[in-house]
């Protein structure tokens, strides 16, 4: 009777596990992203300001919910989140700047802008048609999207853009150092609505 005692005791000193949980949403709607990918780091210091990923603590799978949960001994405070129709995202982590704020994790999703390019004027030899695909409004210090081709005859191109959001297309010539040439007319897509998934498909006649 002893021993039984002495054995209960013992499954009772399990230290209890002390859960956090987190969340993976849409960006600007909010809604919860299931089957998300998410590793957890404990960033470290490595001296002079600078701050790099950890070893990973985890590998986790939101729920139908969104949510994700780890021991919160662990001290997790970075954590970056993957999944196939989203953009990547974080939370947490440091810089030379300081830390940054580690709580629930939002990612755009992922959408995109048919664009086909027909030409029909003359424009000099050697210039490149460019291709800008920017936001409306442009979020300060974001450069937007751009390719550059050796002006095509007729082509289409598909780029990457985030869903639930307005955009605008610039198209003009650039020189072989990348000057924008303002003697060879460009032109402008004005803005237009894409959807989380979705593509848009837009006209270019050159």
């Amino acid at each position: 009777m002893s021993m039984l005692n002495n054995s209960c005791k013992k499954s009772g000193n399990v230290p209890e596990v002390h859960y956090k949980t987190l969340k993976v949403l849409e960006k600007k709607t909010n809604l919860p992203v299931a089957g998300a990918t998410v590793k957890i780091y404990k960033a470290i210091d490595i001296g002079y300001g600078v701050f790099r990923e950890g070893p990973i603590l985890g590998t986790l799978t939101t729920d139908k919910d969104g949510k994700f949960k780890f021991d919160s001994e662990l001290g997790v405070n970075y954590a970056i989140a993957t999944h196939n129709k989203y953009w990547a995202g974080s939370s947490g982590g440091s810089d030379m700047f300081g830390s940054y704020p580690f709580g629930n994790i939002y990612l755009a999703p992922v959408g995109y802008t048919k664009i086909h390019l027909k030409k029909i004027n003359t424009y000099l030899s050697g210039l490149l048609l460019t291709v800008k695909v920017s936001e409306d409004p442009s979020p300060p210090f974001d450069p937007g999207s751009w390719l550059s081709f050796n002006q095509p005859a007729d082509t289409t191109i598909l780029m990457m853009s985030y869903g639930n959001t307005n955009y605008i297309i610039n198209w003009y010539f650039i020189d072989g150092l990348g000057n924008t040439v303002a003697t060879e007319t460009g032109g402008q897509i004005p803005g237009y609505y894409v959807n989380r998934f979705d593509t848009v498909s837009v006209e270019i006649n050159y």
